[in-house]
């Protein structure tokens, strides 16, 4: 049978059409929220580690740091650090500072205030997106208060499971003024059922020091076994 080539085309075009199609906002957000409800009903926790590391060029400036994080079934996290190397100043002025920050965050009292929902941030539609072999819906986010611990940017959505696979932004709030720019990526990758952190990459733009470069690797992702339940 000789096949008919324009329609095949024709054929993988639309259904490449269709399966990119645009859903209404407030459709895609009450899918993300509930799909997110029905993630953290399962949620167990989780153990893992994480590579840290600084550079800055212009001052000639290195420093790593490699811990070890704990995450209960409610969220919250807790940190051991295995490793640092760099200036002590460093070390206690930036490591120690992200890792309390992100341990204060993250109590359940302190949540709410930095989830990425409706309550937080403004959405607006930007585009779906395919690439890597899938189809990604792209948000434009606008924090609604100058939380330090929001951002402004887009959110990545996966076409299929509904789970955020990438922040890229700015944060909502210069964290001092000697700070003149801060730009960020944030990704995640599936593990089990759950979207975890696998890579953040930041590059800030100090006044006198110029651009520092922050990136964390996330590894070794365990997730914590549930319940036994009773015979």
């Amino acid at each position: 049978m000789k096949l008919n080539v324009h329609a095949i085309l024709l054929l993988l075009w639309s259904l490449v059409a269709s399966a990119a199609t645009i859903p209404p906002l407030e459709e895609l957000l009450d899918k993300i929220r509930s799909t997110d409800q029905a993630r953290l009903r399962i949620f167990t926790g989780y153990t893992g580690t994480r590579n840290y590391s600084i550079q800055n060029t212009r001052i000639h400036l290195n420093a790593t740091m490699k811990v070890q994080v704990a995450v209960l079934p409610d969220g919250s996290k807790s940190f051991k650090i295995i490793e640092m190397t760099g200036p002590g100043a460093l070390r206690k002025l930036v490591f120690q500072r992200m890792l309390d920050t992100e341990s204060a965050a993250s109590k359940p009292e302190a949540q709410s205030a930095t989830k990425i929902n409706a309550d937080n941030y403004s959405f607006r539609m930007l585009e779906t997106r395919y690439t890597n072999g899938s189809f990604y819906h792209v948000l434009a986010a606008e924090p609604k208060s100058a939380n330090a611990l929001l951002f402004r940017g887009n959110v990545w959505i996966d076409a299929k499971s509904y789970a955020i696979v990438r922040i890229d932004g700015a944060p909502a709030k210069n964290p001092s003024l000697w700070v003149e720019k801060t730009d960020f990526v944030h990704e995640y990758s599936p593990v089990g059922e759950h979207w975890l952190a696998t890579v953040n990459r930041s590059e800030t733009s100090v006044r006198v020091f110029g651009k520092t470069l922050i990136r964390i690797e996330y590894k070794d992702y365990k997730l914590s076994p549930g319940p036994v339940s009773a015979p």
